[in-house]
């Protein structure tokens, strides 16, 4: 006997399992050629806020620096 839970498990895996075969290999092509487009993006952002943060960085330790020197002389 088995437990509904697990029927209605069997019965989503078996319904998954015929959505892909039932996929043709163009429509599954153009997806993963869209997944690939928004990860280049994704990519692109995060080197272009790696340089911004950089760049804030020194900007920051310049006016620390500069502050510091004011202060003393």
């Amino acid at each position: 006997m088995t437990s509904p839970r697990r029927e209605i498990d069997v019965q989503e895996i078996a319904r998954t399992l015929s959505k892909i075969s039932s996929n043709d290999l163009p429509h599954i092509e153009n997806r993963l050629h869209r997944i690939d487009i928004r990860l280049e993006g994704i990519d692109a952002n995060i080197a272009w806020s790696g340089k911004l943060l950089l760049g804030l960085t020194v900007a920051g330790a310049s006016l620390a620096v500069g502050v510091i020197i004011t202060l003393v002389f």
